[in-house]
């Protein structure tokens, strides 16, 4: 096995292999949210975790020969929601959130995330078993579930991602949680401008502008993906039926008026996902290669 480890020098980050060789080149983080080389390069000052007061847990159950072809999401009230959707692997994605409603419920939710499995599964049995719907059937497969994760939803938000020859991609610098739908597509994008910008280096020289180019290019994007409006998740997670019916109609009212034709095209033209990527010429160039 490869073994990285790291020191500081002066301002530089030392990379080191296993031998206390020291290494040159870039060290890229990507290790998810909870980065372990993150915490390792950077201060605690330079992260920022924002925390959404919401939680998912997620898993694959058997589909049964009554499941539709329909993303069915269901509000069992108190702040829960249960959803089925299929995938295309003959299989069922089942999904519990919640929000708390105080302090001491998050403190204990938020203690069941960095605990283990067990602990988990005996707090969404005691959560939700009396949600209704198809609550009992998604808690009597969570035992032989193979893909079961418990997640806290929070965002990344970091002062800079990178330092010396270590640069943070993905979760690691700019977790959108999954309420964005944006996650891989930041990562994606992100590695492809943090690629284009290296290949403009020259031999031998210093990744800082590389990856100073890398940030700002990509920064503004992150950033506006990041602001989810305030009422976000807490609408989709009413506590009372008049909540829940106050949802709905929202809901019911808003899909007659987006299917009206002009508002239809004009909803596209104005699409803030858009992003512009930038061209680098050097990836024209299958046999290009880089020295840093």
């Amino acid at each position: 096995a490869y073994e990285i480890r790291l020191s500081l020098v002066g301002s530089e980050m030392c990379i080191r292999d296993r031998y206390q060789r020291r290494v040159r080149g870039l060290l890229v983080a990507a290790d998810g949210q909870w980065s372990k080389v993150r915490k390792q390069c950077f201060p605690p000052e330079c992260v920022n975790v924002v925390d959404k007061g919401m939680f998912a847990v997620y898993w694959t159950i058997p589909r049964l020969p009554e499941d539709n072809d329909w993303w069915n999401i269901y509000l069992a009230l108190r702040s829960r929601v249960i959803s089925l959707r299929p995938d295309p692997y003959g299989t069922i994605r089942a999904m519990f959130t919640y929000m708390p409603y105080n302090d001491t419920e998050n403190k204990v939710w938020q203690e069941a995330s960095k605990s283990g499995r067990q602990a988990q599964k005996e707090l969404l049995r005691r959560e939700f078993d009396d949600a209704g719907w198809q609550a009992q059937r998604l808690l009597d497969t969570i035992d032989q579930a193979p893909d079961f994760y418990f997640q806290s939803i929070q965002q990344i938000k970091m002062s800079k991602w990178s330092s010396s020859r270590v640069v943070c991609l993905g979760d690691t610098a700019y977790a959108p949680t999954p309420l964005t739908g944006m996650g891989a597509s930041l990562a994606v994008t992100g590695a492809y401008i943090l690629a284009g910008e290296l290949s403009k280096l020259d031999d031998n020289e210093h990744p800082s502008k590389a990856l100073k180019d890398y940030e700002n290019t990509f920064r503004p994007f992150v950033e506006d993906i990041q602001n989810i409006p305030f009422f976000v998740p807490a609408i989709a997670h009413p506590g009372t039926a008049w909540k829940r019916w106050l949802l709905q109609s929202f809901v019911a009212t808003l899909s007659k008026v987006v299917a009206i034709p002009w508002v239809a095209r004009l909803s596209r033209s104005n699409d803030a996902d858009d992003f512009q990527l930038p061209k680098y010429p050097s990836f024209d160039d299958k046999g290009s290669s880089k020295t840093i």
